[in-house]
């Protein structure tokens, strides 16, 4: 500290005082450790340096923390975001900056400790109030969106709250935000009609969520669901949806005709189906009594629902002979018929075909039967065409081709034959990566490989509906929803490892 003073390098000076405020902070010495920490973030703003301001930030946070200084602990959590952002920032525009951090150990703690902070119990008071509500929100919503700009390595546009919240009350859709903290389950329910937000929490260990939603993933993935047993499924029903349809005012989804349930899940529920969770009551899954989307957190561009485009479809993918899933032709052929789908297959499904048809149709269906894959590594996430992976990269540029000769995006992108990887709580990043660069208002794709006949009946079923229904007022979410109710009712396909892996990301309407 002393060196770092006389030779005027405030860098190394503010290093040197927050590294004393650490070692105070591990002995337990929290004023020292405040003051110390208090000169290195005076230092740091000082010399403009949001890359060491935030780390102090978090510290000065923490140790307010331990002091029971709540309301000033969260003021340096929000500190520590903003110079957090802007480190972030410069670190996409900068593709070489010599600055890197590690996402889980050094970004997602920040806000995932302020967001415990919001929601945990304090002086008395049982649940937060509707501020610290909306600021949990905001912070969970900031926090998905920076990992999935850390995974793209681009800046994305968020989504915009009041455009969810007035899409809830006009289309009777629930907006659900689970979260895993370190002792609890808690979700922040946005119901049409109401403006306060709901809140409630289970208190659960953090690794008992993780093995319980482990446990589910396992049991419907490999059809155990019916010969092991359903408890799973039936827990996280019970710490997701049971408390809104068992309050001290009645069912708030019945009471507020909720119709569609919008799920913005946090960390591992987010490889999980939601359609598949269990009532212990009725014995009903949650499909049977709404419809269920995802939300990735972006923006909803000019969200429109799919009756009111004309259905101009893209079929494209891999057959058998080639090695692609068994019912791809069966697909494609389908789309041919019911749409008069231009097809790309085998040999003809290739990146430079797929860029030219997207050039040169205003395509509002694209459909891809082909075997994908989502990792939470970009270069092993894609799409196999018959030369290999398509890339993330490349779907952006194949896609984006299209945004330059017409603004109106791909209304829908369905990828009927793809997977995330197992035991990969951050897969489903790959999904959303090919969902967001490819541009699609909404994006159907499975989560795990599926039966070849399930998945060829499940697609006939959801287009020939489309198509019967191409007229008359329609979301997506229901669409898909009364196709997976009717394969439930099938004694062929009723397990949930057929129907329940389908799941619609994006615009629901």
């Amino acid at each position: 500290l002393a060196q770092a003073k006389e030779l005027g390098d405030h860098r190394s000076e503010a290093f040197a005082e927050g590294y004393l405020g650490q070692f105070a902070e591990s002995q337990s010495q929290w004023f020292s450790a405040q003051g110390y920490t208090q000169s290195a973030v005076a230092i740091a703003e000082e010399i403009i340096a949001p890359d060491i301001a935030y780390q102090w930030h978090w510290q000065l946070g923490r140790l307010l923390k331990q002091q029971d200084q709540i309301p000033l602990a969260i003021k340096e959590y929000e500190m520590a975001i903003a110079n957090l952002n802007q480190v972030r920032n410069n670190q996409i525009s900068l593709k070489n900056s010599d600055i890197q951090f590690s996402f889980r150990d050094q970004v997602e703690p920040v806000y995932r400790q302020l967001i415990e902070l919001l929601l945990s119990p304090s002086d008395g008071v049982i649940a937060p109030d509707q501020s610290q509500l909306e600021k949990a929100r905001k912070t969970l919503e900031s926090l998905q969106l920076a990992e999935l700009e850390n995974y793209l390595r681009c800046t994305l546009q968020p989504a915009n709250p009041k455009q969810l919240d007035s899409l809830s009350d006009q289309n009777g859709a629930a907006i659900l935000y689970p979260i895993i903290l370190p002792k609890q389950v808690a979700v922040i329910a946005k119901l049409p009609g109401l403006e306060k937000l709901v809140y409630f929490a289970k208190p659960v260990s953090e690794s008992e969520v993780r093995t319980k939603l482990t446990q589910l993933r396992y049991i419907l993935e490999q059809d155990l669901f019916d010969s092991i047993d359903q408890e799973p499924a039936k827990t996280v029903y019970k710490w997701l949806i049971q408390p809104l349809e068992a309050s001290e005012n009645g069912s708030l989804l019945r009471n507020t005709k909720t119709e569609t349930l919008v799920f913005v899940p946090d960390g591992q529920f987010r490889n999980i189906p939601m359609a598949a969770l269990k009532d212990p009551i009725t014995d009903r899954y949650l499909i049977e009594n709404y419809a269920v989307t995802l939300h990735l957190n972006l923006e909803l561009k000019n969200p429109q629902p799919l009756y009111q485009h004309p259905l101009i479809t893209l079929a494209a993918g891999i057959t058998k002979e080639l090695g692609g899933p068994e019912q791809a032709e069966v697909e494609l052929t389908l789309l041919q018929e019911q749409f008069s789908a231009i097809k790309l297959s085998d040999e003809r499904f290739t990146l430079k075909n797929l860029q030219q048809q997207i050039n040169s149709h205003p395509y509002t269906i694209v459909h891809i039967a082909s075997h994908g894959d989502f990792t939470s590594q970009p270069e092993t996430t894609g799409i196999k065409s018959a030369t290999g992976l398509i890339n993330l990269n490349e779907i952006k540029e194949s896609f984006e081709i299209q945004s330059q000769a017409r603004p109106e995006p791909i209304e829908l992108l369905v990828l009927s034959a793809c997977r995330t990887a197992d035991g990969d709580r951050r897969a489903i990043l790959g999904l959303a990566g090919i969902a967001v660069q490819s541009g699609a208002r909404s994006t159907l794709a499975s989560l795990w490989y599926v039966d070849d006949e399930s998945t060829s009946d499940l697609m006939q079923r959801f287009y020939t509906a489309l198509k019967e229904k191409s007229n008359s007022p329609f979301s997506k979410a229901e669409l898909l929803q009364s196709v997976q109710k009717q394969l439930i009712k099938d004694p062929s396909y009723s397990a949930p490892l057929y129907w329940a892996p389908f799941v619609l990301l994006g615009n629901w309407l």
